[in-house]
């Protein structure tokens, strides 16, 4: 295991499909997969799928042959060293990247909207491809359903000090997100997700508008005023494609 070759896993492993880094996953807790090999595979020719990455495990040692089954092959990684320098690896990406996730949450309990704001043009400009994000039209639920999906994966570390519910039902329709104190003495915050409709607003102002004013007019917050959360921050989140805006509601 050496440095250079690590950090050719790491860039293939982070640069690779979901199909990729899902089978990486179970590599490292110890799992097999199947996949084809090619074994005439040269470095020149590695790519992001993960036929390419696979074999390129295999040319190096990474990972080992378990057995054939017709024209796939089962595969697993090679000992426990190895197992152990990839999951070190692992905690090293999060590691780099654990001090600005753990400020958003900071911020998101402060109400500090510039700084989540700041926080999401960042990681989504750095991070989101357009594949990823869609065009922003609403006319599907995928795009909005993916900024939400990463959304609640930023937020997941407060389950410890807050309850975190999605898609329940509330007042008179299903909130997106809502996080509840535990303590019962903080605020509560209820999220709403909106996409782009290009048939609906013309700004991304008027959209984010559109998720507070629905906040409202469901009456989202009535489960956490009835078990006693005095303050509840409303949230809406706009997004057209990489673009994001955040409002708060106003104090009523």
């Amino acid at each position: 295991m050496n440095t250079s070759g690590n950090a050719l896993v790491g860039n293939l492993v982070r640069e690779g499909s979901v199909k990729v880094k899902d089978e990486f996953e179970i590599l490292l807790k110890g799992g097999s997969i199947l996949t084809e090999i090619d074994e005439s595979i040269t470095y020149a020719e590695l790519r992001g799928d993960s036929k390419t990455i696979w074999s390129w495990f295999l040319t190096t040692g990474y990972v080992k042959i378990v057995q054939k089954q017709s024209d796939r092959y089962e595969i697993a990684l090679t000992n426990y060293e190895v197992r152990e320098a990839l999951c070190k690896l692992v905690k090293k990406w999060f590691a780099e990247s654990y001090d600005e996730y753990t400020e958003f949450i900071r911020m998101l309990l402060a109400g500090n909207l510039e700084g989540m704001q700041r926080y999401m043009e960042k990681v989504i400009s750095r991070t989101f491809r357009f594949f990823d994000v869609g065009s922003g039209s609403s006319e599907s639920d995928v795009a909005e359903q993916f900024y939400h999906g990463f959304t609640l994966g930023l937020i997941a570390d407060l389950d410890r000090t807050h309850i975190l519910t999605s898609n329940r039902e509330s007042g008179f329709g299903r909130y997106d997100v809502c996080i509840e104190p535990r303590d019962g003495k903080s605020d509560g915050i209820i999220i709403e997700f909106k996409v782009f409709d290009p048939k609906k607003e013309t700004t991304l102002e008027e959209t984010a508008k559109r998720a507070l004013e629905q906040i409202e007019t469901k009456k989202y917050e009535i489960d956490l005023k009835a078990r006693g959360i005095k303050t509840v921050c409303k949230y809406g989140f706009a997004f057209r494609g990489k673009e994001v805006l955040i409002q708060e509601a106003e104090d009523e």
